[in-house]
């Protein structure tokens, strides 16, 4: 037998202060839609956040609560220093141009 879960990502793009309020009010709908309790999904989330925006701290997002946290198979977070990272890296191995 396969153990193959389907993933399901769940992805933001966010400068809020307030972002956490945001997924908890997430996490609140998918345990009333019985999401996470279906053992053939696993649940990931990807933050893709902008201190910028409303002069948050990266703690605004990557904090996340003990309860939300057991639901989440993954969690991934992008700033803009990752970003640089990133375009440091794709540079480097020639898939982009530095252009």
């Amino acid at each position: 037998m396969n153990d193959e879960r389907m993933k399901v990502e769940i992805d933001f793009a966010t400068g809020r202060k307030h972002f956490q309020r945001v997924l908890r009010s997430y996490v609140y709908n998918w345990k009333e839609s019985e999401l996470v309790d279906r053992k053939e999904l696993n649940l990931n989330q990807f933050v893709a956040y902008d201190l910028d925006y409303k002069n948050t701290k990266k703690a605004n997002y990557t904090r996340i609560s003990s309860s939300v946290n057991e639901l989440l198979f993954s969690k991934h977070f992008m700033g803009q220093k990752e970003v640089e990272e990133e375009k440091r890296e794709l540079i480097k191995r020639g898939i982009v141009d530095s252009e």
